[in-house]
């Protein structure tokens, strides 16, 4: 693919590395020759100086030959300019960096359909992270798909068995109470302080971890 980036920003030249690391063609517009110049030897990739929301300087990129034009410069006017000039020039795809949220609904409005707030999406992965690891410590793989579930019964939790909702692909195993285990065969209550051991599939862990309390002892390694 050839990706054609918009401004030298640190983003840039990250995506930029990944990029022709990945055998992409990449060309970088920028305003200031010093950027260029300190880059040259640094990226193997083409380099255009202008001012990237000028048509004249994306007509000089090419936009017939051009999959991605990736508006990543430091200002969010600039780049939400550029993204509309490149749209109407023909460009493949046009993605924007926008770091502040006030623009959002400029750019709905504007149907700038592909933007891309860093801060967002980098607290948005690090949510994910932080709520794997939290899965993870409520889980524990058996085979297949197939796992093992714990979680502690808190005066919030309902005690009847029976009346826990659980998913029909959720099975109770055991129920751990003062350092003994006990088959749920042989309970018809759950108490407060109970830690539930169940088998379940993969798919149902994130609902379980939303809905119950990880067990304390996990808890206390954390």
């Amino acid at each position: 693919m050839r990706i054609v980036f918009l401004g030298a920003s640190n983003l840039t030249v990250t995506a930029a590395k990944l990029a022709i690391e990945s055998g992409h063609e990449v060309v970088i517009v920028e305003l200031e020759q010093q950027k260029i110049d300190e880059l040259s030897g640094e990226l193997d990739c083409g380099f255009i100086q202008g001012d990237g929301s000028f048509p004249s300087i994306l007509e000089e990129v090419g936009p017939e030959n051009t999959d991605f034009l990736i508006c990543f410069t430091d200002n969010d006017q600039d780049n939400i300019i550029a993204s509309l000039v490149g749209q109407r020039m023909g460009f493949g795809q046009v993605i924007t960096r926008v770091d502040n949220p006030d623009f959002d609904a400029i750019c709905k409005q504007l149907k700038l359909e592909d933007v891309l707030n860093p801060d967002k999406l980098m607290a948005d992965t690090l949510l994910d992270t932080i709520e794997g690891y939290e899965r993870a410590r409520h889980a524990t793989e058996l085979i297949g798909d197939l796992y093992f579930f714990k979680f502690q019964v808190t005066e919030e939790t309902e005690k009847k068995l029976d009346a826990l909702d659980l998913p029909k692909e959720a099975q109770i195993v055991c129920v751990f109470r003062e350092d003994q285990a006990y088959l749920v065969s042989n309970l018809e209550m759950l108490q407060e302080d109970d830690v539930v051991t169940l088998i379940t599939k993969e798919r149902h862990i994130k609902m379980l971890s939303d809905k119950f309390e990880l067990p304390r002892q996990l808890k206390s390694k954390q």
